[in-house]
């Protein structure tokens, strides 16, 4: 039989387990409204997935691989949220996603 003190750090655990999951959610859903994430690309990218947006030219949804950086994620949902605001994209900024979307993950470029 355990003692108390084991079954009280397995039970304070478990209580902080689900505390971080909850905190984990909450903040997926934060970031998916502040992004106006309508694709679910945040959820994609967590899953390794291609991300995905409608090309304001022809309409047509587009796939793209990000790559698993915060700051290529941070750039292509607000790409993605400019597109949805219906937002002008400027030569700078869609040159500098361009960047990050391009430089690949396991060399030094």
């Amino acid at each position: 039989m355990m003692s108390i003190s084991i079954q009280d750090e397995i039970s304070t655990n478990e209580k902080e387990k689900r505390t971080v999951k909850k905190s984990f959610i909450n903040l997926y859903y934060y970031c998916v409204n502040s992004f106006d994430d309508r694709e679910e690309n945040l959820k994609w990218w967590l899953k390794e997935q291609p991300c995905v947006f409608i090309s304001p030219r022809n309409g047509k949804m587009l796939s793209v691989e990000v790559r698993k950086d915060a700051e290529a994620i941070y750039y292509f949902l607000l790409f993605c949220r400019k597109l949805n605001r219906h937002e002008e994209v400027n030569d700078d900024f869609a040159d500098y996603l361009s960047y990050l979307l391009s430089v690949c993950d396991d060399c030094e470029c």
